[in-house]
């Protein structure tokens, strides 16, 4: 046990002596990087990209132009499809929200005996539930056809597949 922690210290003490040389590694080499030639990162690579096809570069702050695929930027895709996507969990909830509630009816009718039942006051709730969660259902598929349709509308306007997500 003595052994480990005096190797473990050891280990430590080594590691941090060489700290300070590789910081000065690093430096060395970033300054042998920025002095051999331009570094194209996501910062810079749109301006350079600007500068190259217009010969100027563009006003700074100003973003990169590109053309909006459908009349739509990224930011109106990203919107719509994940207010899409909230529309089918929506829908999905309330089927299975409607899916509890018949459970609960058929539990109560197997088990409650009395005048109630006779009745025949939750059968006629049961068929109304059954429509609710037929109509829910229905929302949702009609929900997952107008996200792939939305998909597909991306796609036709040549917008890349990420604004999708």
């Amino acid at each position: 046990m003595h052994a480990l922690i005096a190797i473990l210290g050891l280990a430590a003490a080594q590691t941090a002596a060489r700290l300070p040389d590789m910081a000065r590694q690093v430096r060395a080499e970033r300054a042998r990087l920025e002095a051999s030639g331009p570094v194209f990162n996501n910062e810079n690579v749109a301006l350079r990209a600007a500068v190259v096809s217009t010969g100027r570069a563009p006003a700074p702050g100003a973003p990169a132009a590109r053309p909006a695929p459908g009349g739509r930027d990224e930011p109106q895709w990203r919107a719509l499809f994940a207010e899409a996507r909230a529309t089918i969990a929506h829908a999905e909830d309330r089927a299975r929200l409607r899916e509890q509630e018949i459970a609960a009816l058929n539990y109560r009718l197997l088990t409650e005996s009395g005048l109630y039942n006779r009745e025949g006051r939750l059968g006629v709730e049961i068929r109304e539930k059954r429509t609710e969660l037929d109509a829910a259902l229905e929302d949702a598929d009609a929900a997952r056809r107008a996200l792939r349709d939305l998909a597909e509308e991306l796609r036709r306007a040549g917008g890349p597949a990420g604004w999708a997500r």
